[in-house]
């Protein structure tokens, strides 16, 4: 008997009810849909916000091409 291997977000640490097919990835990384929804309607500066950035950043490196020119 063959184990399963589920994906965890890495924002909240959570296997997703639909596995690999809930969310997206970002550099290999994956974020459940539910944070994708919480990260979408989060306001500007608030907790969640300033939360979902940090998990952002750790992805893709506050220094990195993308955040300079996507981001700040």
């Amino acid at each position: 008997m063959s184990a399963a291997i589920l994906p965890l977000c890495c924002h909240c640490g959570k296997t997703p009810r639909r596995g690999l097919h809930d969310g997206f990835r970002l550099r290999g990384k994956l974020i459940c849909h539910g944070c994708e929804s919480l990260l979408s309607q989060a306001e500007q500066n608030s907790l969640d916000y300033l939360e979902f950035m940090g998990t952002i950043r750790s992805l893709v490196g506050r220094s990195g091409r993308f955040w300079r020119e996507n981001v700040w």
